[in-house]
């Protein structure tokens, strides 16, 4: 299962208007969200795993994202930042960010625009809300769909984006996203664990939707993917002739 953060290649240049802009949409194929772990995600009762293999599940579903980041000639990270990626940094896994909430389906879809990174418009539908509790206080996302996939068949995944008191310090500044299965009763479980950074965070070139004031939570949470941080630019090597005499304690002279 492929995040559904929707982001668009932006291929604008200078001087061209700014309906020129999207005539791409990333193919997204990385396993932010395995099947298993959208199992986790969509389940209803916090005891249907353990937390031991929910937890090696986890690791083992980052550790193949950051395989398909590094490798992948799809990869949205920039040429010279894939050459040096060492993996995407990420929150503590707390199992206690795993919340039980009670989806209110909206019958008559309320449209909604969207704005993105780039300063565009999307038309969205607002499908449903999830109401929450953390430290016994109650929270309310909203829950959408792009409207050109309003068609689609097969069972139907929510794309939920939003910010918290992260926002902007320890996670990314344009806000996080989640995908959840719309639930078969009522209930669901939003895991914050699996918050993850729109393509928009990596690379500039890409357009993507950000949280609509609604969907801005006033707490932190400290679950999921954090900030990226660019790999650091390694010193150039020197050549044999060039290279300075090692001091004693390896260092290279400035």
């Amino acid at each position: 299962m492929t995040p559904i953060h929707l982001s668009l290649k932006n291929t604008n240049k200078p001087g061209n208007s700014r309906n020129a802009l999207y005539p791409l949409v990333a193919v997204a194929i990385f396993l932010a969200i395995t099947p298993m772990s959208m199992a986790l995600f969509g389940c209803t009762q916090q005891n249907e795993i353990t937390k031991e293999k929910y937890i090696e599940q986890l690791i083992r579903d980052r550790s193949d994202k950051d395989l398909e980041f590094r490798a992948s000639l799809a990869s949205p990270l920039l040429p010279e930042d894939r050459k040096k990626f060492n993996g995407l940094n990420y929150f503590p896994v707390e199992f206690g960010m795993r919340v039980e909430a009670r989806f209110e389906m909206i019958h008559n879809l309320e449209s909604i625009i969207i704005q993105t990174s780039t300063g565009e418009e999307r038309d969205y539908v607002k499908t449903g809300q999830l109401h929450f509790r953390i430290d016994n206080k109650s929270y309310t996302l909203s829950a959408f769909r792009e409207k050109a996939s309003l068609r689609n068949e097969g069972r139907l995944t929510l794309f939920i984006p939003f910010t918290d008191q992260t926002t902007g310090q320890e996670s990314y500044e344009g806000g996080r996203y989640l995908n959840l299965q719309l639930p078969d009763s009522g209930m669901a479980i939003i895991d914050f664990n699996l918050a993850y950074n729109p393509y928009c965070a990596y690379n500039h070139t890409y357009s993507c939707p950000l949280p609509p004031r609604e969907n801005q939570l006033p707490i932190k949470i400290t679950a999921g993917e954090k900030k990226f941080t660019k790999p650091p630019t390694l010193p150039r090597k020197l050549s044999r002739q060039s290279r300075p005499p090692q001091t004693p304690n390896f260092c290279l002279l400035q």
